[in-house]
């Protein structure tokens, strides 16, 4: 979506430039216009004014002498003269005010053609033009009237009627700072109104001091965008999760024993691993069918989940019918607590398990591994002491948990576990 914007503004900038230039020239024309209009009227006048009274002394003349002499027939001519040179700057004047109306009727229709809303502020920042589009987006955002008016006094109005939810209750600091950065901002802004259109809005300062401010609806690139952001962190979090259990999976609890012994190296803190596997699951599968297995999976999910209580504490399914559950700030102490209410919970969730010769319910063995303050531990150490554990607590008879001795720490990963260390 940024590649996307950094295109539309590269694309939008060069085309408002050159629509910025043609626009401000015509409008500096209609202005130079006006004013040589100006001129040439003041001049008609004192023509007009120079015609009567050649006309009036040509009166009295031939009054006083009963007929029109040479200075007469002079006088005469030079207002026909006169006469005919205001005509031609009439007819000039003509042309040169059609030329403009018809550049000023192309360029308001070129602009209505734009698929971008534009407005154009002169140098004292007061509205000259704007286009259809820009009404088009927003219903009755600008109006023939506004014309003429300044940006502040268009903006005072619409916060009197609270439209601009960013300013409610700091209206006057938020206008000294829109008015501060007007003109002044290089990269595009987008804005939201009522909470379900977006706008790229873009500002140019011309070197006539004209500002050109132009509105191009996002609306539908930034929900594509947020719909490919949730689908992204949707696929990230899939890939994290377990689909049969919904825990955490194995991919996301390496990632998380990884940092965490890290963060326990760096802060000298407690770290402690409980590796927990479902007593005789085989059988249970064999006796009841794999798809009270996978039921069974999903309660013993529950009990475990409910056996962790701390932010930051991790329960994942690692595979089959093992499970870890990672305490990040947990001492040895704290590790076999959390032990012991996972054997308890189990017991009172009362899954039944006749084919079990442990007991007639589902059971667990748990290993506990947990490192000292003072250790930096890798991840393959603690889940190793955990793994040996959690054997000797199936060797012990089951429904157990079993702490991790140092020969556990010391063990080689090849070692059998169903044969382990003296203690």
């Amino acid at each position: 979506m940024a590649q996307a914007r950094h295109v539309l503004h590269e694309q939008h900038g060069q085309n408002l430039m050159l629509l910025s230039e043609s626009t401000v020239s015509v409008t500096s024309m209609k202005a130079a216009d006006r004013a040589d209009m100006a001129w040439w009227l003041v001049l008609i006048a004192i023509d007009m004014c120079g015609c009567s009274l050649l006309a009036w002394w040509r009166a009295i003349d031939a009054d006083a002498s009963g007929m029109v002499n040479e200075t007469a027939n002079f006088g005469i001519g030079a207002a026909m003269v006169m006469l005919t040179i205001n005509l031609m700057l009439w007819r000039w004047l003509s042309a040169g005010e059609m030329r403009v109306r018809s550049a000023s009727a192309l360029l308001t229709s070129s602009l209505n053609t734009l698929d971008i809303g534009l407005e154009i502020w002169d140098a004292q920042d007061r509205l000259v033009l704007f286009n259809q589009k820009i009404n088009q987006m927003r219903i009755d955002f600008r109006s023939p009237k506004d014309i003429g008016k300044t940006f502040e006094e268009l903006v005072r109005v619409k916060l009197e009627r609270r439209e601009i939810q960013a300013a409610v209750g700091r209206e006057e600091e938020w206008l000294a700072q829109r008015l501060g950065s007007r003109g002044r901002i290089p990269d595009p802004q987008i804005k939201v109104y009522g909470g379900n259109q977006w706008f790229m809005t873009y500002e140019t300062r011309m070197s006539t001091g004209h500002l050109v401010a132009s509105w191009m609806d996002v609306t539908e690139l930034v929900q594509k965008g947020r719909m490919l952001e949730d689908s992204n962190t949707r696929l990230m979090q899939e890939s994290h999760l377990d689909p049969l259990t919904g825990l955490a999976n194995r991919r996301h609890f390496d990632e998380a024993i990884f940092a965490e012994c890290q963060r326990a190296s760096r802060a000298k803190e407690h770290l402690s691993l409980l590796l927990v596997d479902i007593d005789h699951f085989k059988l249970f599968n064999d006796h009841y069918g794999h798809l009270s297995g996978d039921e069974c999976l999903r309660r013993v999910t529950g009990v475990l989940h409910r056996c962790v209580r701390r932010a930051g504490e991790v329960v994942a399914h690692y595979g089959g019918e093992e499970f870890v559950i990672l305490l990040p700030g947990s001492d040895l102490n704290q590790a076999c607590n959390a032990a012991q209410q996972c054997l308890d919970k189990i017991r009172s969730e009362g899954i039944g398990h006749l084919a079990s010769p442990t007991a007639q319910h589902v059971t667990l063995s748990i290993g506990v591994a947990s490192t000292r303050d003072d250790e930096a531990m890798l991840p393959l150490d603690i889940l190793n002491a955990a793994d040996a554990a959690m054997y000797r607590a199936k060797n012990a008879g089951r429904s157990r948990f079993e702490v991790a001795a140092q020969v556990d720490w010391e063990m080689s990963p090849d070692t059998p576990r169903t044969r382990p260390g003296t203690l």
